[in-house]
């Protein structure tokens, strides 16, 4: 059977699929390695498959960069140009759901005959 490498970054959210895909490509009979950072080693190694680590770190380089595309975003001067308050709108009070029984019954959407023979 075949050797694979699967490889992710990010948070457990983008591993699990991953494990997913590896049971089922191991259970095929497939040899599954998973190439992951050091924060991902132990729930690898819990189901068995083989580690090579990966130097570096995602998760702190994607926070880094969502931080400084904020810092180059508008939104923090928006915000503080905001003068009015928000306030909570009044709820309003929904009418009550009618039952099936009381709808009117409605007309065909076709008038076609129809001829089964």
């Amino acid at each position: 059977m075949a050797r694979i490498l699967l490889s992710t970054f990010g948070s457990s959210g983008d591993l699990n699929p991953f494990l997913a895909v590896g049971l089922g490509l191991r259970a095929r009979g497939h040899e599954v390695t998973f190439a992951v950072e050091r924060n991902f080693q132990q729930p690898v190694n819990v189901l068995g498959f083989p580690v090579a680590l990966l130097t570096g770190d995602a998760e702190t380089t994607l926070m880094h960069r969502a931080d400084r595309t904020l810092e180059q975003s508008n939104l923090p001067r928006n915000l503080a140009g905001t003068r009015q308050p928000i306030r909570p709108q009044p709820s309003r009070q929904l009418p009550a759901p009618r039952s099936r029984l009381s709808r009117k019954p409605r007309k065909p959407l076709s008038t076609v005959p129809f001829d089964a023979t």
